[in-house]
């Protein structure tokens, strides 16, 4: 009768504490996740600073002329939820115009490119980090997902590592949805 009783128990923790341990890992996940909505920006950071950030993001198209070529840039602007709204984190994705403009995709970040103003087709972004110091940290690594894209909005997430002039590197990840600039 006992050896009876021990079968029933582990059967009874074997289905118990899946069932428990399911219920604990979707309570973090929920309680993780910020809610974005038009016009918002969350996004983690670890590194020298591991915190979260909420705030407000849009969104430029345009045409630039560089040495007789017509490029098509898109600006995405991270701004703070500080007074002054200032921003915190832009990158811009360059394509020649020929190309068309900027679609939905992936964009894979590069630790070659230079500035905003060298004639590449690629995504250039940096990061503007008060609490980090006067230092900008550049994006090394990573990638833009641009998820949706219409007229007025697009969403999508990123992944990258952006390092400062002394080779620190701050890590952000986080998910966005940028409306157009007025």
């Amino acid at each position: 009768m006992p050896q009876f009783q021990n079968v029933k128990i582990k059967i009874g923790l074997w289905i118990i504490l899946p069932v428990l341990l399911l219920a604990f890992i979707s309570l973090g996940l929920s309680k993780n996740n910020y809610e974005v909505r038009d016009g918002e920006y969350f996004l983690r950071t670890s590194g020298p600073l591991n915190t979260e950030f909420k705030g407000k993001i849009e969104f430029e198209e345009g045409e630039k002329i560089h040495n007789g070529i017509v490029i098509n840039n898109l600006g995405l602007s991270f701004k703070g939820l500080d007074d002054r709204n200032s921003t915190m984190l832009q990158f811009l994705i360059s394509r020649k115009a020929e190309q068309g403009t900027i679609p939905k995709g992936t964009y894979t970040i590069s630790s070659n490119k230079g500035g905003f103003l060298n004639n590449f087709n690629g995504i250039f972004g940096y990061a503007d980090v008060k609490a980090l110091g006067e230092k900008p940290y550049i994006a090394r690594k990573g990638s833009l997902v641009i998820k949706d894209k219409d007229l007025e909005s697009l969403s999508g997430t990123l992944k990258v590592r952006l390092e400062d002039i002394n080779g620190q590197s701050l890590y952000i990840e986080g998910y966005f949805i940028a409306t157009k600039k007025n």
